[in-house]
């Protein structure tokens, strides 16, 4: 919506890089002392204040008239974000039983996905053939309203025993931003993490400039976005069963190389049909790496510093998304948005160059124990 409502300002592609980029601007620097704060105080009032930032936010999208009042949106919408998902990524890890914790991340992230779909979906369904002011209005209200849900629920949240509470922040002094990026594999893991989500991010700013140059009506570039997060929904719920077979290195390697070989066929003009297939083949590679990574950071970090190690894979996260549209968006300025496609190809293929030469650092995770934990906790989800 963001991306459309730049359209009718009158944005070109290069300032809607730089809109999407200033997304992750704030959270590049915020992320790592808002997980430290999440180490002392828990999960709940920063996913809490994540929805409401998120709300206000949306609720303001439709009265803005200029480019830079829209970064200067999108930037609060990411500092939203930030708090709502490093919140919840430490509550994933560190509630319950750690046999079952990859299992709740596998869940979690399909229903993101979920969310994913249902977004793009509504908004092309609101919006139609045509972006009018009031069709706009509408789907950002819906959107400022599922953002004020998700405050709510935020509210429903158990907080810690203090005695909890307070052996983590004794012990969150202990680790380091340094130490987390040195754990073994940690580095391969996030690098494949920050590339796949900034491939999703673009496919999700530059399709409705794609289908602007198409003549692709935004009701089907709605739906197209909403295949994709579909498609990442069902490879997230059939993770336990991929890492049963192959190893995480493999999984990995395979989900951004899946993808980087599909994004270029938008190149070239196959149809509507085509366009479905293709975002749904991207979808189920790149919907593997962020629950990956998101267990490999529990795994690999002490109770005390999971907050902290969430906000560096967060920051490191927010880090790509800043500087890969920007970067794209330049260079679409000059070629065309095709070459935006082209340049996400190259960016996953040297993903997964660099996890396959870097494979045996991601050995530990790869262990039966995990698969089994996957498998079970699917089967029975936590309440």
């Amino acid at each position: 919506m963001v991306s459309y409502v730049a359209l009718s300002l009158g944005a070109n592609v290069a300032e809607i890089g730089l809109i999407a980029s200033s997304f992750a601007i704030l959270a590049i620097i915020g992320a790592i002392p808002l997980g430290r704060l999440i180490d002392r105080i828990g999960e709940r009032p920063v996913m809490v204040v994540g929805g409401v930032i998120c709300s206000v936010t949306c609720l303001a999208l439709p009265f803005l008239g200029s480019i830079v009042l829209l970064a200067v949106a999108q930037a609060a919408l990411g500092v939203g974000q930030m708090f709502a998902v490093v919140g919840s990524h430490t509550l994933l890890a560190n509630r319950g039983p750690d046999s079952k914790r990859a299992g709740r991340i596998g869940l979690y992230t399909s229903a993101a996905s979920f969310g994913h779909a249902l977004g793009p979906g509504f908004a092309g369904a609101i919006i139609g053939g045509e972006l009018t002011r009031e069709a706009s209005l509408v789907a950002l209200l819906v959107a400022a309203g599922a953002a004020a849900l998700a405050a709510v629920v935020g509210l429903a949240v158990r907080d810690m025993p203090r005695s909890a509470v307070a052996q983590r922040h004794a012990g969150a002094t202990k680790g380091s931003v340094v130490d987390t990026i040195r754990a073994p594999g940690m580095i391969p893991a996030l690098t494949a993490g920050i590339i796949a989500l900034t491939a999703v991010d673009l496919l999700v700013a530059y399709l409705p400039v794609y289908g602007e140059e198409r003549h692709i009506a935004p009701a089907m570039i709605g739906f197209g976005l909403a295949v994709l997060a579909l498609a990442q929904m069902v490879s997230r719920l059939g993770l336990g069963l991929l890492l049963d077979r192959f190893s995480h290195a493999v999984v990995v390697i395979a989900s951004v190389g899946v993808a980087g070989l599909v994004i270029p066929l938008l190149v070239i003009p196959l149809g509507e049909p085509a366009l479905l297939a293709i975002m749904a083949i991207a979808g189920l590679g790149l919907g593997l790496a962020q629950p990956l990574t998101i267990v490999w950071v529990a795994i690999a970090t002490p109770v005390a510093n999971r907050g902290m190690a969430m906000g560096v894979r967060t920051s490191g996260n927010r880090l790509g998304q800043l500087i890969v549209p920007v970067g794209v968006g330049v260079t679409a300025g000059q070629l065309g948005v095709s070459a935006i496609f082209i340049t996400v190809a190259a960016t996953l293929a040297v993903a997964a160059g660099y996890v396959y030469r870097e494979r045996r650092s991601l050995a530990p995770i790869s262990s039966p124990t995990v698969p089994e934990a996957i498998a079970t906790s699917v089967a029975q989800p936590d309440p």
